[in-house]
């Protein structure tokens, strides 16, 4: 599959104007090759605007074609999208195959050979604008660490430490801890956690809609959507992994914190509106099969995120972490 079309367009209005309209794509497809498909990301846009594709060519069309997005904002607002449209070679075109990007991260390769599993080691006790908090047992886990970690051999091209059991010294496990550290981006880094997590925290748009004050903050879902997911996608398309913050949990007791959880996305793939995360968890060692879904058609509303370990905790909203490559251990 090859990206033939890659445009952004913004529409926007600073008087107290509602606008529309229709933006129309022109493209030729190269000799051999098929359409495939299109997807369209918003950047910008609240409840009164948007963008959709209300016309593109049959999947397997030739030659010169057209699609045309029609877009609307309210007043004063603006919408800004992303349209990406693809080609498949015309003598292999696939009827059912999504649209995907993938990084070459594989898990069973790239990932550790071990589970996020460590003996106990003395806590660690962090800074953060509401007070300390405690988060560095090792027995609850170094997932971020081990993320972060892992993403640095990647980028690095260098093969990951055959080691099938947790080490408890030594610079790997150093390096777990630090890169633990750098994942929470102290001290405002948690915060996104903490305002996620918060139980008055809405999880659609239903209170925004029926109150019209604009200073009520979107749902999870919307932030999860509209958000987060055009900052994950961008990194994935550059073939970066993009390490994921995953709330779990509902509360205002910041001890409870250590109960999210953070994992690789390695590549994306979008059917119609279903969007698919490929995932390298550290709690799962050498699995090429773990995901997360979410729907992207009703960001306004409460929508449930899926994972493919059910045993585990629901997921209630995920964002991208802000991650700064570190040579990995020399010697481990």
């Amino acid at each position: 599959m090859s990206r033939i079309l890659n445009n952004r367009r913004k529409h926007a209005s600073v008087l107290p104007l509602q606008k529309s309209g229709r933006d129309i794509f022109s493209f030729k497809l190269p000799r051999g090759q098929a359409y495939h498909g299109c997807l369209l990301t918003l950047y910008e846009s609240d409840r009164h605007s948007s963008a959709r594709v209300i016309a593109q060519p049959p999947r397997g069309a030739r030659g010169s074609q057209e699609l045309c997005v029609e877009w609307w904002h309210g007043s004063g607002d603006k919408v800004s999208y992303q349209l990406e449209a693809f080609t498949q070679p015309a003598d292999s075109l696939n009827a059912h195959s999504p649209i995907r990007q993938l990084t070459g991260f594989v898990p069973e390769e790239h990932g550790f050979y071990f589970s996020n599993s460590f003996p106990s080691v003395p806590d660690i006790t962090i800074s953060i604008p509401f007070g300390r908090v405690e988060f560095g047992d090792a027995s609850n886990g170094l997932c971020g660490g081990m993320v972060f970690t892992a993403l640095d051999y990647f980028l690095a091209k260098r093969p990951i430490p055959v080691i099938t059991k947790p080490p408890t010294t030594g610079e790997l496990f150093n390096s777990f801890v630090r890169r633990l550290l750098n994942s929470f981006n102290l001290p405002l880094g948690v915060l996104k956690y903490i305002i996620l997590m918060n139980p008055e925290y809405p999880d659609s748009d239903e209170k925004r809609s029926s109150s019209g004050n604009i200073f009520t903050p979107h749902g999870r879902a919307w932030q999860t959507i509209r958000v987060e997911w055009p900052i994950i996608k961008a990194m994935l398309d550059k073939g970066t992994p993009c390490p994921l913050g995953l709330v779990r949990v509902k509360s205002t007791d910041l001890s409870k914190l250590g109960r999210n959880h953070q994992v690789l996305a390695t590549g994306y793939e979008v059917t119609d509106d279903l969007l698919t995360l490929f995932i390298y968890d550290p709690n799962y060692p050498r699995r090429n099969d773990l995901k997360l879904s979410v729907s992207l058609a009703a960001p306004e509303r409460e929508t449930p995120i899926s994972y493919s370990i059910p045993q585990e905790p629901p997921v209630l909203a995920f964002f991208p972490v802000n991650y700064k490559f570190r040579s990995p251990p020399a010697d481990s």
